[in-house]
């Protein structure tokens, strides 16, 4: 008689799955079906099936949904059954975005923020892509983020037909000190002693310009011969002066945003005043009357001074011949009273004033009248 073992049908089955855009497939299957515990390393005379997505290529746009058949296949004890089909759907490929990391200086407008993109497919590039939107970076970078403090760039965003995009990557702005800040105190106008102390000011360069200084330290001292200080005082004697500053204080910025801060010194000068020392105009007296105290008359004189002497010459004026001298007259006439020789209480205070005017008074005696009066006689 006859006996026929047939050949055994192995199934073959594709496996759905996903190409990335601009990917060549790789198409996974399962084949099923094997006796005595076979597989496809121990079948005899195996020869894999082919499976292929006909439609697809590297171009294929993502999104798109393709067709996977199988074929073929051989076995010694086995037959292919590859009626069995699966999908291939193609995914977006992955762009990444990398910031590029910026360099500024304390102060400076926010550099603009660039970027690279890379993982492009099929030669692309961001001018060509399909639907390209391009990601936006931004920062939280101001004119006044500190010194040596990095700021982190990040990116967001992005749009593309075929592509997603990572945007995880992250770089920073540094920040560099700026080199110098230079303070300079400002130079008052003169003033003569007495006057009032005007207010410091100061100019700087190399100041960040949101930077505010909202304070600084002033130091007074003598120079070209003066002595004084140094003091926060302002001094009020007759002389040459420096104003130094120090220590500003920022109410926005700070100092550690500057490698140096360099201070200068302004100049100031008090000049010493001018008194006019103006001798009184007493009432006029008749002659054997008695001539009141001579006084005077100042102006120019500070409060903080005294004038606690005055020399008085006496000279005949008009027709009358009379001095110059200390002594007052007792005649008859008209005479001038000439201040001189002021002293004071602080024999210092001498110093103060560049420049003493005196003033002369005007005195009068009159002729005292004499009554005559006849005697009445026989």
């Amino acid at each position: 008689g006859a006996f026929e073992i047939a050949k055994k049908a192995l199934t073959v089955t594709p496996t759905n799955q996903d190409i990335v855009y601009g990917s060549a497939a790789a198409i996974t299957f399962g084949v099923t079906g094997f006796a005595n515990s076979e597989t496809t390393l121990t079948a005899a005379g195996y020869g894999a099936p082919t499976c292929a997505v006909a439609t697809y290529s590297i171009t294929s746009t993502a999104g798109t949904t393709h067709n996977i058949a199988c074929s073929g296949g051989s076995a010694t004890n086995y037959t292919f059954t590859t009626t069995a089909t699966a999908t291939a759907t193609v995914t977006k490929a992955t762009l990444t975005v990398t910031p590029d990391a910026k360099s500024v200086t304390y102060g400076e407008a926010a550099p603009t923020l660039t970027f690279a993109v890379n993982g492009w497919k099929n030669s692309q590039t961001a001018a060509n892509a399909a639907g390209y939107g391009a990601p936006t970076c931004s920062s939280s970078y101001t004119r006044t983020s500190v010194a040596l403090t990095p700021v982190t760039i990040t990116c967001s965003g992005g749009t593309a037909t075929n592509y997603i995009f990572d945007t995880s990557g992250t770089a920073s702005i540094s920040i560099a000190k700026i080199s110098t800040l230079t303070i300079t105190a400002g130079s008052p106008t003169a003033i003569n002693y007495g006057g009032t102390t005007p207010a410091n000011s100061y100019s700087a360069s190399g100041k960040a310009a949101n930077d505010v200084i909202s304070g600084l330290t002033y130091s007074y001292s003598g120079t070209s011969g003066t002595t004084y200080g140094p003091s926060a005082t302002a001094p009020n004697l007759p002389g040459d002066y420096l104003i130094t500053p120090s220590a500003a204080t920022f109410s926005t910025g700070a100092s550690d945003n500057y490698t140096t801060i360099t201070y200068v010194a302004g100049t100031w000068k008090i000049n010493a005043a001018t008194l006019v020392i103006t001798a009184a105009t007493p009432a006029t007296i008749f002659y054997g009357g008695t001539k009141a105290a001579d006084t005077f008359t100042v102006t120019g004189l500070n409060a903080a001074d005294s004038i606690n002497g005055l020399t008085y010459t006496y000279s005949g004026s008009g027709a009358t011949i009379y001095g110059p001298t200390t002594t007052p007259p007792t005649a008859a006439g008209t005479y001038s009273i000439t201040p001189s020789a002021a002293t004071f209480v602080d024999a210092a205070s001498a110093a103060k004033y560049s420049t003493t005017t005196y003033t002369q008074g005007a005195f009068e005696i009159a002729k005292k009248a004499l009554t005559v009066t006849p005697t009445n006689q026989d």
